[in-house]
């Protein structure tokens, strides 16, 4: 009987759980690739850490059930039972902007603005991008730019045909014009960006009927929580700016 190994691990910083499972080929590794992003209030919040469980033929016995449940150190009556009613599209799109939530923090880690795109094909990850545009001295290595890359990439074709974006702030008139280029079926971003915004905060870029392709949109996602991941990067980034500052302000103090 053929076996699958899934992984299922809390990212903390983008405040969900998410699944790998062996196997995959398009995820961040070659034997292991991300299926799922599930929400805390998904999954029992007691867990914590990592938790390996193996699926013979999709299928988990019982057994399974109560060890797993055993040691969490919970009464089986306090776990959810799994579903088997396919999410909607408000939980499959919360779950893939915490997967974008994710990247952004990948772009945080290398000093850059923390925004983070994916593009999703019959619920498979075709391509992740985040900010680059510093530390590649590349000014069209946003997020958004970046995974419609590693997506033409990986299909093969410039042209990607039904596939979704999910990106954590309102796409730029850039990243707008490659998304209607690309062909891209439908944008889901998070925060608004009322400077450069042009899913409508700012500019009418993506739904202007005057394009030969038009763009689904869904704005909106988690945008408390992706607000709050660029304002947390900003209001550190003066935090730091201030202290230099005053610590060049000190040094040159001291030498007078």
């Amino acid at each position: 009987m053929a076996k699958r190994v899934q992984l299922l691990f809390y990212h903390r910083d983008a405040d969900c759980f998410f699944i790998a499972q062996s196997g995959c080929g398009l995820g961040l590794t070659r034997r292991f690739g991300i299926i799922a992003a599930l929400s805390p209030r998904a999954i029992m919040p007691a867990i914590y850490g990592v938790i390996w469980r193996v699926w013979i033929e999709g299928m988990q016995t019982n057994s399974t059930i109560e060890q797993y449940k055993e040691g969490m150190g919970v009464k089986p009556s306090e776990v959810p039972e799994t579903s088997s009613q396919a999410p909607s599209q408000t939980e499959q799109d919360e779950q893939w902007m915490r997967h974008a939530m994710a990247l952004a923090t990948r772009a945080e880690g290398i000093g850059e603005i923390p925004v983070g795109a994916v593009l999703v094909l019959d619920g498979q990850v075709v391509g992740e991008g985040w900010n680059r545009s510093i530390s590649e001295h590349d000014a069209c290595a946003h997020a958004e730019v970046m995974a419609i890359r590693a997506a033409g990439k990986q299909l093969a074709n410039y042209r990607l045909l039904d596939t979704t974006l999910y990106v954590t702030l309102e796409p730029c008139c850039m990243c707008a014009g490659a998304l209607i280029h690309s062909r891209v079926k439908r944008v889901v971003y998070g925060a608004r960006d009322l400077k450069t915004g042009a899913a409508g905060s700012v500019f009418e870029i993506l739904q202007d009927p005057r394009h030969n392709h038009s763009v689904e949109l869904t704005g909106g996602v988690l945008a408390d929580a992706c607000s709050a991941q660029l304002s947390a990067f900003f209001k550190r980034r003066r935090a730091e700016k201030k202290a230099a500052k005053l610590a060049l302000q000190q040094s040159n103090d001291a030498l007078s």
